[in-house]
């Protein structure tokens, strides 16, 4: 269950059993935790913090794949309702495990527990290639965030808008000033005004 306290600028989400994926490998199991300063995750075996200027998109996806055998979906659909997070720069934790499984225990999701499974070295790659925005310049993170109970995933969607909105990137407007000064780097001198057209007709 969800618990909200407060209103902002207090405002706190913590949404607990919650699966932690990069790409289609999970990595942990912990809470979800939204304030007005940092989206953090508290797992069995990591823990970050993101400032919000640092996510560049979040979404949510409520329709996966129902059936994991479905043979008429794509094969690089995440089969899970979640919480989609892409962050600017690379992963703020360390790397995934080197055989591929969580150090935390799998929880199960949508009534199945997830097969605990050691991957070969190209679907590593291909996991990781997965968690990367291949049409962002630079470093990008993407990760989803599976909770137990699907219900919740409005609730954190509306929370961590509302707290980004909070905590607006400073480089994305720019200030009437730097306007200003930009305007008066491409205006057009007075005696460019004052000359005859026929001054620029070639000899």
């Amino acid at each position: 269950m969800v618990a909200a306290c407060g209103v902002p600028p207090s405002l706190v989400v913590r949404q607990p059993n919650v699966s932690l994926f990069e790409g289609f490998q999970n990595l942990d199991v912990g809470t979800v935790v939204i304030d007005e300063r940092y989206f953090t995750w508290e797992g069995q075996s990591r823990q970050f913090s993101v400032p919000y200027q640092q996510i560049t998109l979040h979404a949510i996806s409520k329709d996966p794949v129902i059936a994991a055998g479905d043979q008429s979906a794509p094969e690089n659909t995440f089969p899970h309702p979640h919480l989609l997070v892409m962050i600017d720069g690379d992963r703020p934790y360390s790397p995934p495990h080197p055989n591929g499984q969580s150090a935390g225990e799998p929880m199960a999701i949508d009534g199945a527990e997830r097969p605990d499974t050691e991957d070969s070295d190209e679907s590593q790659e291909d996991a990781t290639s997965q968690s990367r925005a291949s049409d962002c310049p630079g470093e990008t993170t993407i990760l989803r965030f599976v909770p137990q109970d699907p219900n919740a995933l409005d609730t954190m969607y509306a929370a961590l808008a509302e707290c980004q909105a909070l905590n607006p990137d400073s480089t994305d407007d720019l200030s009437a000033s730097d306007v200003e000064d930009e305007e008066d780097d491409f205006r057009i001198p007075r005696d460019m005004d004052s000359l005859d057209s026929d001054q620029y007709a070639d000899d």
